[in-house]
């Protein structure tokens, strides 16, 4: 894939970059959680300091609510973080120094595309913390990724 029509997405500037899927429940979350342990990434899930086995989604939420979880996806390529901030929304982030030469995005996108499939929700990426300003966007009814 060409890494031009891509490149303003991450351009370093001093934030990160969200992927959100929107309108979700632990259902969802659970979906996602069951893709990941199917899908060739690595996942590292802790629970505060402690790395775990990755749980189902309603331990997740249990758990965050005394202490922090995330999960790390594929630190070697797409370098992903989860913190499970909430069961309404889905949220991975990413540093896009790790793209800023176009290496991974291929694996971004087909994992935007992986997730957006799994939970039949559209996928989106976006500066930090600004859900409304989606820079690419995957929709699970055309099949394509849109840059916005």
């Amino acid at each position: 894939m060409s890494w031009e029509p891509y490149k303003y997405a991450f351009e370093p500037d001093g934030m990160l970059r969200d992927i959100y899927v929107f309108d979700t429940d632990v259902r969802d979350w659970q979906r996602v959680i069951d893709y990941m342990r199917t899908s060739p990434y690595s996942l590292e899930f802790a629970a505060g300091d402690d790395l775990h086995p990755l749980p189902d989604a309603a331990r997740i939420f249990e758990l965050r609510v005394e202490i922090t979880c995330s999960l790390s996806v594929d630190r070697r390529g797409l370098n992903l973080k989860c913190y499970f901030l909430t069961t309404e929304e889905i949220e991975f982030d990413i540093d896009p120094r790790d793209y800023a030469d176009g290496r991974h995005i291929d694996e971004l996108i087909a994992f935007m595309r992986g997730l957006g499939e799994t939970v039949d929700k559209p996928v989106v990426l976006t500066p930090e913390s600004s859900p409304r300003y989606p820079l690419l966007w995957f929709d699970p009814a055309r099949g394509e990724i849109e840059r916005l």
